[in-house]
């Protein structure tokens, strides 16, 4: 089983974050390399699926919502089915108060279909580190 975790530092309110990033058929909005998000059901109930294609035209990918916890700010997804060489792919994003700020993690466990696991995690942990960079560039106060 290989696994990813990326955090971030970001200077914003964790509620008021976590109030952005809990809309599952929202991340398109500060994941600007997916194209459009269409959903199946209810964002916040779990067994919704998200589809989308990259905005570059690399593929499509569908992801189910597991849980959405708003009390621990955390919600965990899994891909149905993606261009990454990947299966059980299980993913959690969450946030957490930090000093004036947040730290906002995503974590994941899967297992590559790849002989280069390692490959894979830092194509995966890339796009993770470019969104929550996106993120912050939307939400954080100015200094």
């Amino acid at each position: 089983m290989a696994s990813i975790h990326r955090s971030r530092e970001i200077a914003a309110d964790a509620d008021a974050l976590w109030a952005r990033m809990r809309r599952f058929g929202d991340l398109d909005s500060w994941a600007l390399d997916l194209g459009p998000m269409r959903l199946s059901g209810d964002e916040t109930t779990p067994g919704t699926e998200r589809e989308f294609g990259s905005a570059v035209g690399t593929g499509t990918a569908v992801e189910r919502l597991l849980e959405l916890d708003d009390e621990a700010r955390s919600m965990r997804y899994l891909i149905v089915r993606s261009s990454h060489p990947v299966t059980d792919y299980v993913a959690t994003l969450r946030v957490s108060p930090r000093g004036d700020g947040s730290l906002v993690e995503w974590l994941a466990e899967f297992e590559a279909e790849s002989d280069d696991a390692r490959q894979v995690q830092e194509g995966i942990g890339a796009a993770y580190d470019r969104w929550m960079a996106e993120l912050a560039r939307q939400t954080e106060r100015p200094a």
